[in-house]
């Protein structure tokens, strides 16, 4: 065995065996679990070639990570036209009076703007 056949396995094992992302579900479960003691929060960025959620899927999101509708704001990043409008509905998400929220915002074409 060659040391690269050896890197290769182990990119597989955790790849597929220990990284949780079957689904945005899976994997915005396994965060919010074992980061529970994150005073500041987590800040994730998922880029996916799927599609955009619906707001069907937004609330079937919800239910299945156990967070209450009200406690998630939701955005599509095209909504904004500057920097200061997205400044100014995302900042009371990272205020310290916001526990157990959820900021999503979603991006059409996330691939072409991973640097965001």
């Amino acid at each position: 065995r060659t040391v690269l056949a050896e890197e290769a396995e182990e990119l597989s094992e955790m790849y597929f065996s220990e990284q949780c992302h079957g689904s945005i579900v899976q994997f915005l479960q396994h965060h919010l679990q074992t980061h529970t003691e994150i005073s500041d929060g987590l800040l994730i960025q998922v880029t996916t070639h799927s599609h955009l959620l619906s707001n069907v899927e937004l609330t079937q999101l919800y239910q299945c990570i156990e967070i209450e509708e009200n406690l998630v704001s939701c955005f599509l990043l095209q909504e904004f036209d500057t920097e200061l409008d997205f400044s100014n509905k995302v900042s009371p998400a990272f205020s310290h009076e916001a526990r157990d929220k959820l900021l999503i915002i979603q991006c059409d074409s996330g691939h072409l703007y991973g640097d965001l």
